[in-house]
């Protein structure tokens, strides 16, 4: 099978667990709330960054080194060796400053989560090598049944633990989802590729750190941008208001997250194993299928957002609805942005992926110290601007540096974007509709909503983007005769 038929599949595969996980795991989320106040969900939200960011200070490129260079047992023993023994070493210096990182984040409570999330970062180590042999030989079905089954394992675990035990139950479901992931990585893995004892050579050293320090400050920074804003609104406002825009960013995420990470998941090592004139039109082509399965995900959940919170969330988290509107509609540029690395790493572009990574922190900071103190809807606001500001400042790059063409990228997208307008429009109108009758009961009108705007969403897209709907189409078509042959 060719890769583009590769892909596609495992497009599929990660696409139908993917979906049905995420909305497993906002059930999940919804009962959690239930015996989790604001409070404590945003320390234990603090604590889990604190110890992401220890872990991502110590991952040199090493996935990316493993799929892009294509590495042999020998190079990705030694891969193995630095990937956990920095990985413990980060984790020690992290658990050792819990206490004046929850007073400098005015969640002096949080260090007592931190041990647990710190064994479970220690798991994910164990999976990381394994999990990038699998990605590098296209078998996406496994890697997707996997993480599948991690996240159903977080979900049940947390949800049997939360009425006794409330924020702890998080962190024992994240223990539980990584170490059964972990056993599976490592037992699907030919072990021989990764598992196989040899000498630490100083060469090899140096060419795995040559080739992803940049790489791992571009990442570090990719990180920064998405976690480290939940701290700033915990210095700023406390960890209660932190625990409202954690769960309204974790919810706008929730369309990226089912679809377009799992089609990024597929892209970079079907981009690295095309050849490089193919690359640009591919990536052309997966910027269109992107925006066509993500924006409606994305602006539709901004548009139904105040429905939902309502019906689902006791009033502790009302908050979340105004945030979630509007870190939604602000996000539809994020999933473009995922093609665009993708596409850079397949260029052999770490340069620009660590210069375009410091570029979105900065920008991302800066913005929300200077609005951010407004109030939390100009934080909120800021927060996609900078996002904006970054997919605008990387496709300016790539444009210069590998000719993709900056005009032709965008206008590929604006359709399925456009067709989202009238979507908003059917939705909004329903719903005033139906408070004009005083027929407003939560979720009948939450429903009436959802279908309004899918229907209007689909039509529009057949007219509005007719060339990428029917790409889409054929594609879908193509994989389903191939699944039944």
């Amino acid at each position: 099978m060719s890769v583009a038929g590769k892909a596609v599949r495992g497009i599929a595969w990660n696409l139908s667990t993917g979906l049905g996980v995420r909305v497993l795991g906002m059930v999940g989320t919804l009962v959690l709330t239930r015996f989790i106040a604001p409070y404590e969900y945003g320390e234990v939200q603090a604590a889990s960054i604190c110890v992401l960011t220890a872990s991502m200070f110590s991952v040199f490129g090493f996935g990316q080194y493993l799929i892009a260079r294509k590495a042999g047992p020998e190079a990705t023993f030694h891969v193995t060796v630095y990937n956990f023994g920095l990985g413990v070493l980060a984790l020690a210096v992290v658990l050792a400053l819990g206490h004046p990182l929850g007073q400098l984040l005015d969640a002096p409570r949080m260090a007592r989560f931190m041990p647990g999330l710190a064994l479970a970062s220690l798991l994910d180590r164990v999976q990381y090598v394994p999990e990038r042999m699998l990605s590098r030989s296209l078998r996406f079905r496994t890697i997707a049944l996997v993480r599948a089954g991690g996240e159903l394992t977080f979900t049940v675990v947390s949800l049997s633990l939360a009425s006794r035990y409330h924020g702890m139950a998080m962190v024992a479901g994240n223990i539980a989802r990584s170490g059964l992931s972990a056993v599976l990585m490592a037992s699907f893995a030919d072990r021989h590729e990764w598992l196989t004892p040899t000498r630490l050579r100083r060469d090899v050293t140096r060419e795995i750190f040559v080739y992803g320090v940049p790489i791992s400050i571009g990442a570090f920074a990719e990180f920064i941008s998405q976690r480290w804003d939940n701290l700033l609104v915990s210095g700023i406002y406390g960890p209660e208001l932190m625990g409202n825009y954690a769960l309204a960013y974790n919810l706008a995420e929730t369309p990226t997250g089912a679809v377009a990470d799992q089609i990024g998941a597929v892209l970079l090592p079907s981009f690295a194993q095309m050849q490089p004139e193919q690359r640009q039109s591919a990536l052309l082509r997966a910027a269109r299928l992107m925006g066509l399965l993500v924006f409606p995900l994305a602006v539709g959940l901004g548009a139904v957002a105040p429905t939902a919170v309502h019906t689902f969330f006791d009033r502790r988290w009302w908050d979340v609805a105004p945030m979630l509107t509007v870190l939604s509609v602000l996000s539809v540029v994020k999933p473009l942005t995922w093609t665009l690395i993708a596409f850079a790493h397949a260029q052999q572009r770490p340069r620009v992926i660590m210069t375009m990574g410091i570029f979105k922190a900065v920008a991302l900071l800066l913005f929300i110290l200077v609005f951010g103190h407004l109030s939390m809807m100009w934080l909120c606001l800021s927060v996609g601007l900078a996002f904006a500001a970054y997919f605008a400042a990387f496709l300016w790059t790539l444009h210069r540096s590998d000719g993709v063409p900056f005009l032709g990228f965008v206008m590929g997208a604006l359709p399925p974007l456009l067709a989202c307008v009238p979507m908003v429009l059917v939705v909004l109108a329903v719903r005033h509709g139906m408070l004009a009758m005083e027929y407003a009961q939560g979720k009948t009108m939450l429903v009436a909503e959802l279908i309004a705007g899918a229907l209007t969403y689909v039509v529009a897209a057949l007219i509005l983007a007719h060339s990428t709907s029917r790409d889409f189409l054929n594609l879908l078509r193509n994989a389903l005769r191939r699944r039944a042959a």
